[in-house]
């Protein structure tokens, strides 16, 4: 399904400023790319939304980093619903 172009998905890795709760992860992709974004670190309370199509940008909540001073880090997963297609994004906190 390219419907007239090549299928593409891009992000950007995501830096969330302490004491900062919430960041925007920007989703570039191709008008017929439907996508899903999975995670597993429990400190990243929610993303919204978890899925779309085509380019927009979703909202990620986090728990508040307990420490002032330790950086922590996840990997979110943004794929194309079919799997072809896997950008692993960063994010920090």
């Amino acid at each position: 399904n390219t419907f007239g172009g090549s299928e593409y998905l891009n992000v950007s890795n995501v830096d969330i400023p302490g004491g900062n709760t919430t960041a925007t992860l920007f989703i570039n992709a191709s008008q017929n790319c439907d996508w899903i974004i999975t995670w597993s670190e429990s400190w990243i309370r929610s993303i919204n939304p978890t899925k779309g199509r085509g380019s927009q940008n979703a909202t990620i909540t986090v728990s508040l980093n307990p420490s002032s001073t330790a950086t922590r880090t996840a990997v979110v997963r943004v794929s194309n619903t079919s799997g072809s297609i896997v950008r692993d994004v960063t994010v920090t906190q």
